[in-house]
């Protein structure tokens, strides 16, 4: 571990979804840019709470994240709280510092989205396309992002001098597109409505779902526009008209700024309207690309002049970060307006070599392949009206190289898919499979590798933590460590013991996330990796797996014991003894012995007529105390109202010679501590297990025990 600790940035996320990944995106590249790390936190978001105790059950990760060394913490309110009383109470039990995300307020600094796109979009269907009943569709009004939504809605209304009627709003139960039971009898029951504008792109959806189903169409009998602007808006049937609101600059933004101050500031992040099909805009995206090229050919601008415009086209204006994604972007389009059919080899060599660095499996979010063939076939085009070019040739070579990079990309998805889906079901079974702890790390070491995970560390709590209502956090100061994997291999360390605030040094990447293994409300331990957030989804599965499989685990164990230990004095029972003699048999060999001490606890009857049951049930609890003093390494169980049973293992043959002085100690020892008004008195008789002794035989042995036991104890009788 770094001697000198690195700040550290903590940022809650609820799932791995766009909106999420996009955020862990733009705040990882602001932490590159000031030096610091991004730890993110992963929680079960808001679908199955509504309090803040529960709240506080169900994230345990969220928790640790305030004793963790952090030096502020990123919450992206509308993802993690239903309510602003919860929300104000869940952030104020934070020591670390708040920077909130989509939740202006002046207790906190914070940025959020501008709401004036989404009073665009009511001007634009009031005015321009004449609609007269405009609904509202949101999630929960006690919602943040509703509310703010609901109040830019109604503030264009305002300007057009037309009431807000309660009458055109639905509010649905979350933001997701399963709300069909909400929204159908919605528009059923107002067949007038022209316009609706939804809270997020997923309520669109389900509105799209639903009107298709009742034959109206969408973009011209109806109008439809909704905010988020997710990849898939865009490729809707009619394409979705939405507000493209950033979520990577929102937490770029907040990270860059935040640092070295936390100042009580509403910072606003603006939001940009896309007018597409669903609110009756024909798509002029040629058309677009057709006149900057036009204009750009005739005023002869520099060729990087226009290569850097059609790459802020390409990628819709959204911030990429990656500085070296968009430089490829821009030589390509470079390369592409230099080429003609008598071009220089080499410029189609540099496009050939190009494409690969442009078109990949991770840039699908930020370049539009309808839009990279406008810019294509609108360069050559041109360049053959004006520049009098022949482009044939060059054009039908690259629209090859792009259609077989996307056809290798495709195939190597399906190939990644299938390959993932085989490991998940494998690591469904082997989780399924562990049953000690030496089995369970087997267990995650090949669930890392399946998963091509590097650098992971597993923590356990000393013990299970629950968390109950209006009970306060005890977060563990110490874990344990049980596995360790760096560059794929498991790794030995000096200690098996980990500080809370100093867990996160010992991955020294830029990136890091930590999950809670939890199942229920009981929490177990923490998974911490440094797996690429792009791979968040992988991390999230493998935390609930673990927290399920230790769970189930704990549970079998549980039965277990419960099935082999005895319930007064939590001793092996008469089953759980025989199954520990059982083990010894197994491993003698052919010239060992062990012992068994068959032990009686004297005159209980006398105890319980004179003291009561109860203390008879002492006297049998402290015998089992007495024997458990007596024969600490060794196996002790009741195998009876008053009777034990001691198997002495092979490599403690001594202390046969000692057993009175052992029961005698422990017994003046224990009577000191308790002082009962009876004495505790033990007889015993011993008897041998040898190589040659089964299955068959282990009752007579025991059975001979017994009568040395009473053997002996008719002696003492007699003598006295």
């Amino acid at each position: 571990m770094s001697e000198l600790k690195r700040k550290k940035v903590g940022l809650f996320i609820e799932n791995s979804d766009h909106y999420n990944m996009e955020m862990i995106r733009g705040a990882f590249y602001a932490c590159l840019e000031i030096d610091q790390d991004l730890v993110v936190f992963t929680g079960s978001g808001t679908t199955k709470r509504g309090s803040f105790e529960h709240l506080l059950n169900k994230n345990y990760a969220y928790e640790l994240a305030d004793y963790m060394d952090m030096d502020r913490i990123l919450v992206p309110v509308g993802s993690i709280m239903i309510g602003q009383n919860n929300m104000n109470k869940y952030l104020g039990h934070f020591k670390t510092p708040i920077i909130t995300l989509n939740y202006d307020n002046d207790n906190y600094y914070s940025f959020s989205y501008a709401s004036d796109s989404i009073k665009d979009i009511a001007k634009y269907l009031i005015a321009q396309k004449k609609c007269k009943k405009v609904a509202f569709i949101g999630g929960p009004i006690n919602k943040h992002s509703t509310y703010t939504r609901l109040h830019s809605f109604k503030e264009a209304l305002k300007e057009y001098n037309l009431e807000y009627d309660e009458e055109y709003t639905c509010h649905c139960s979350n933001y997701t597109r399963h709300n069909h039971n909400s929204i159908r009898p919605f528009l059923i029951s107002h067949p007038e409505i022209d316009g609706i504008i939804c809270v997020t792109d997923k309520l669109a959806y389900c509105c799209y779902d639903i009107l298709n189903e009742m034959n109206v169409q969408i973009g011209k009998d109806i109008l439809i526009a909704s905010f988020d602007d997710e990849v898939t808006s865009a490729y809707q049937t009619p394409p979705l008209a939405s507000v493209h609101a950033d979520s990577a600059y929102l937490a770029f933004t907040a990270v860059y700024r935040s640092n070295n101050h936390y100042e009580k500031v509403n910072e606003f992040i603006s939001t940009k309207f896309m007018p597409r099909e669903s609110i009756g805009v024909s798509n002029d995206d040629r058309n677009y690309v057709h006149y900057f090229l036009f204009h750009s050919f005739l005023k002869h601008e520099p060729l990087d002049h226009i290569a850097q415009g059609l790459a802020i086209y390409l990628c819709d204006d959204k911030v990429i970060f990656n500085d070296q994604l968009y430089s490829h972007i821009v030589d390509l389009f470079h390369n592409l307006l230099l080429s003609h059919d008598q071009c220089d080899n080499n410029i189609l060599r540099k496009i050939d070599e190009l494409l690969p660095l442009v078109l990949t499996e991770n840039s699908s979010a930020h370049i539009d392949i309808i839009k990279l063939n406008y810019i294509i076939d609108e360069i050559y085009q041109l360049k053959s009206q004006i520049l009098k070019q022949k482009i044939l040739r060059t054009h039908i070579h690259i629209y090859h190289q792009i259609i077989m990079r996307y056809h290798s990309i495709k195939c190597n998805l399906y190939n990644t898919l299938t390959s993932h889906l085989l490991n998940i079901n494998i690591i469904n079974r082997l989780s399924m499979l562990n049953n000690s702890s030496y089995k369970f790390q087997n267990m995650i070491s090949e669930c890392i590798s399946l998963l091509n995970i590097k650098h992971v560390m597993i923590l356990t709590f000393p013990s299970v933590v629950h968390f109950e209502q209006n009970k306060s956090i005890e977060p563990p100061d110490e874990l344990n460590i049980i596995l360790y994997i760096k560059d794929g291999k498991r790794q030995s360390l000096s200690t098996n013991h980990c500080q809370l605030e100093d867990v996160l040094d010992f991955f020294p990447s830029h990136y890091k996330s930590v999950s809670s293994l939890s199942f229920n409300n009981d929490n177990y331990g923490l998974l911490i990796t440094d797996h690429p957030f792009t791979r968040l989804a992988d991390i999230d599965y493998i935390s609930s797996q673990l927290g399920a499989s230790i769970f189930i685990t704990n549970m079998l164990e549980h039965l277990n014991m419960t099935s082999i230990t005895d319930e007064l004095t939590s001793i092996y029972n008469r089953r759980g003894i025989q199954k520990q003699i059982r083990i010894i048999l197994n491993n003698l060999k052919e010239n060992e012995y062990a012992y068994v001490v068959f032990i009686d606890l004297d005159k209980l009857k006398q105890i319980n007529d004179r003291y009561g049951h109860e203390s008879g049930d002492c006297a049998i609890i402290m015998a089992s105390k007495i024997l458990l003093e007596a024969f600490p390494d060794d196996i002790v169980g009741r195998v009876g109202g008053d009777e034990f049973l001691v198997v002495i293992k092979p490599d403690h043959m001594k202390i046969i010679k000692h057993i009175d002085d052992r029961i005698e100690a422990a017994t003046k020892a224990l009577e000191k501590e308790y002082q009962y008004p009876f004495t505790v008195s033990l007889s015993y008789g011993i008897s041998i297990l040898d190589y040659y002794t089964d299955e068959h035989t282990i009752k007579d042995v025991i059975d001979a025990a017994d009568n040395f036991m009473y053997e002996r104890k008719r002696k003492r009788r007699s003598k006295s």
